[in-house]
């Protein structure tokens, strides 16, 4: 019996890692994005900003 319960939980963890793992991944992108907005914005230089995606 206990080994039906545990082959039945590594059977879920896969999908729990896998839901972590995406959405630290998702809200580390989200926190990069917005800082660099932030960035953008607080410092005041739109100017550098523009400069930059002209040269991408």
């Amino acid at each position: 019996m206990p080994q039906s319960r545990f082959s039945a939980q590594a059977k879920r963890s896969p999908h729990w890692v896998y839901a972590l793992m995406l959405g630290v991944s998702a809200i580390a992108r989200a926190v990069i994005l917005m800082l660099t907005l932030l960035q953008i914005e607080l410092f005041g230089q739109p100017e550098q900003a523009e400069q930059f995606l002209e040269f991408q």
